[in-house]
């Protein structure tokens, strides 16, 4: 064999070292002693290179024979290595899918937590309670202990007690919840400040005196579930404007207005069958009248419920609508 052959030989060997190296390195690059597998192979490399160039020299034909033979088996393994599928990577892949659905419980989880809880007529009651600003009997609130102009009464209070507010000097404007059935006697008398209320469609009664001296009280509209005021339930209010009397109202105690100074006007419903003595008494701007129902004499009272002569000359009119030039005391009504 020439020398020429034996060279082209080693050069052979040589290069499928060099393969096999460059091959075992990429393996070992995942291996945690990656860098100390790496010079050793390195090393390895180095000391086959020495001994190949040794063996140029030296080889026989046998051992020419034999190398050849060992070149050609590690070529069909490096072509069989170099065609199997990367199954690591493949199961690398298949835990992080996994990962994800976890991730998506995760986020279901965080919903249902962000979601408010619902809240209820109970909870609402015992939350009212608990609360320095209101004193709770059961679902009744029988005292406002807080400090706030603007009040606001949840819908799962029932009722308000008797003095729940009198003679508070703080608030100006309250919110009665829908759950409010009924508002007791003296529950905002001499409330100074108050200018405004908003009753809920709950509310059936007004309490004796319930709103008796709130003197900056400029209007109020009763629900149409109301079915009765109590005497002098707005006894002394010489700022109201406007009173706008639900449907639903029977009867109007004694004195229910008496003192209203600033008050013009006044509808008088259908299915009022009582008006109480001193009803609208020293209402000296009341001007206009609209009475859209039989009122029978006997509960029509003869002691001041009207200024001037209104009931006298509705008991002979009947229905409709009642005006004076001379509003007061000693007002004289027209029916138009």
């Amino acid at each position: 064999m020439t020398n020429k052959t034996r060279n082209s030989l080693f050069q052979k060997r040589l290069g499928l070292l060099l393969i096999l190296a460059i091959f075992t390195l990429a393996t070992v690059t995942s291996c945690d002693n990656k860098k100390k597998e790496v010079d050793k192979l390195a090393a390895q490399l180095q000391e086959m290179k020495d001994e190949l160039n040794k063996a140029k020299e030296k080889a026989s034909a046998d051992e020419i024979a034999r190398l050849e033979k060992i070149i050609a088996e590690q070529e069909e393994k490096n072509k069989a290595a170099s065609a199997e599928p990367e199954k690591p990577a493949a199961a690398t892949d298949k835990p992080a899918a996994t990962t994800d659905k976890p991730a998506a419980t995760t986020d279901k989880a965080e919903d249902k937590t962000a979601t408010p809880a619902a809240t209820t007529p109970a909870a609402d009651a015992a939350a009212a309670a608990l609360s320095s600003d209101f004193q709770m009997t059961g679902t009744v609130l029988t005292k406002y202990n807080g400090k706030s102009a603007s009040v606001t009464i949840p819908d799962s209070v029932t009722g308000i007690g008797n003095n729940a507010f009198s003679e508070n000097k703080t608030i100006t404007t309250v919110i009665i919840g829908k759950g409010v059935t009924t508002i007791g006697d003296f529950a905002f008398e001499y409330c100074s400040s108050l200018t405004g209320v908003t009753m809920g469609s709950g509310v059936t009664g007004i309490g004796n005196r319930a709103f008796n001296g709130c003197s900056k009280l400029t209007a109020i509209t009763l629900p149409n579930s109301v079915t009765k005021i109590g005497d002098m339930a707005f006894n002394g209010c010489s700022g109201l404007t406007s009173a706008a009397i639900g449907t639903g109202v029977t009867s109007i105690g004694e004195a229910a207005f008496n003192g209203c100074g600033s008050l013009a006007g006044i509808t008088i419903p259908e299915k009022v069958t009582k008006i109480g003595d001193n009803t609208f008494r020293n209402c000296n701007k009341l001007a206009t009248v609209t009475i859209q129902g039989t009122i029978a004499e006997a509960g029509f009272s003869a002691s001041s419920s009207f200024p001037g002569d209104l009931r006298a000359k509705y008991l002979a009119g009947g229905t409709g609508k009642y005006t004076t030039a001379n509003p007061g005391f000693s007002a004289t009504w027209t029916k138009q």
